[in-house]
C-alpha cells in the first residue's frame, strides 16, 4: 500500500509536469504565430508601397521618353523634318490667278501685285477657319488704305463630306460681320496650285510676287504676327528681316 500511494503520488507529479509543458509550448507557439502574422502583414505593405513607387517610375520614364523623342525630332535638320505642302511655296513667285469676289468684283490673286497681299484659304466648316476669320478681317480694315489687299478664299466643296453651299458658306461670311474681300474656290483651281491641304492656311505675298510668309493653322497670335510682317513689308523690307527668319 505504501508503495502503491508512492506511485500513485508520482504520477501526479509527472502529469502536472506534462501539462504544465504542454501549456508552455502552446503558448509559445500562439506567440510564434502572432510573429509570424505580423511579419507577413509587413510584408504584403512593403510590396504594396513597390508597386506604387514603380507605378510612378514607370510614368516618370513614359515623360522622359516622349521629352527625349521631342529633343529628336527637333535636331534632325529640316530636310528630315515633316513639313507642310504649303511650306514649299516659301520665297517662291505666289502662283498667278483671277477671281470674282463673291459680289461680282474681279480681283487678282498672286503674280506680282507690287503690293503686299494676304491670302487666307479656309473652309467654312473648319473650326479653326472660323475662329481666324475675325482676326483676317481685322487686318483688312487695318491695311486696306496702307496698299495691302487681304483676300479669303473658300475652298469648300461642293458635294462630299462637308459639301457647303454658296448661300451657306456666304450666311457664315455674314453671321461674322466680315467685310473682307471673299472668292469661292470649290474646284481649287486657287487652292491646288497653293498646295493648301489643310485649313487655315495664310500666305503673305510681297512687292516682288514672292511667298514671304506661310502660316498654317489658327495660333493665337496669328493675327499680330502678320501685321507685324506686313508692316516690314511696307518699309521696303523682305522675309529675312522678320523675327523668326
Amino acid at each position: 500500500m505504501k508503495w502503491a500511494s508512492i506511485m500513485l503520488a508520482l504520477a501526479v507529479v509527472f502529469g502536472l509536469v506534462l501539462g504544465s509543458s504542454a501549456v508552455a509550448e502552446e503558448k509559445d507557439a500562439s506567440s510564434q504565430i502572432t510573429k509570424l502574422e505580423e511579419t507577413q502583414a509587413q510584408l504584403q505593405q512593403e510590396i504594396t508601397d513597390l508597386k506604387e513607387q514603380m507605378k510612378a517610375l514607370q510614368a516618370e520614364l513614359t515623360k522622359l521618353s516622349a521629352a527625349l523623342k521631342g529633343l529628336q525630332a527637333a535636331q534632325k535638320p529640316p530636310s528630315q523634318q515633316r513639313q507642310r505642302p504649303a511650306m514649299e511655296l516659301l520665297g517662291k513667285p505666289a502662283p498667278e490667278a483671277a477671281a470674282a469676289t463673291y459680289d461680282g468684283k474681279e480681283i487678282k490673286i498672286g503674280g506680282k501685285p507690287d503690293k503686299p497681299q494676304v491670302l487666307f484659304f479656309y473652309a467654312s466648316w473648319c473650326g479653326y477657319s472660323k475662329r481666324a476669320m475675325p482676326g483676317i478681317n481685322s487686318l483688312h480694315e487695318k491695311y486696306k488704305d496702307k496698299g495691302v489687299d487681304v483676300v479669303a478664299i473658300s475652298m469648300d466643296a461642293r458635294s462630299g463630306r462637308g459639301a457647303r453651299t454658296p448661300e451657306q458658306i456666304l450666311q457664315q461670311y455674314n453671321d461674322l460681320k466680315l467685310s473682307l474681300p471673299m472668292t469661292l474656290d470649290p474646284e481649287r483651281k486657287i487652292g491646288g496650285p497653293y498646295k493648301a491641304t489643310s485649313f487655315p492656311t495664310l500666305f503673305v505675298v510681297g512687292q516682288s510676287g514672292e511667298v514671304e510668309a506661310v502660316h498654317i493653322g489658327a495660333k493665337a497670335d496669328l493675327e499680330s504676327k502678320v501685321a507685324q510682317e506686313l508692316d516690314l513689308l511696307l518699309q521696303g523690307k523682305t522675309r529675312e528681316d522678320f523675327p523668326d527668319a
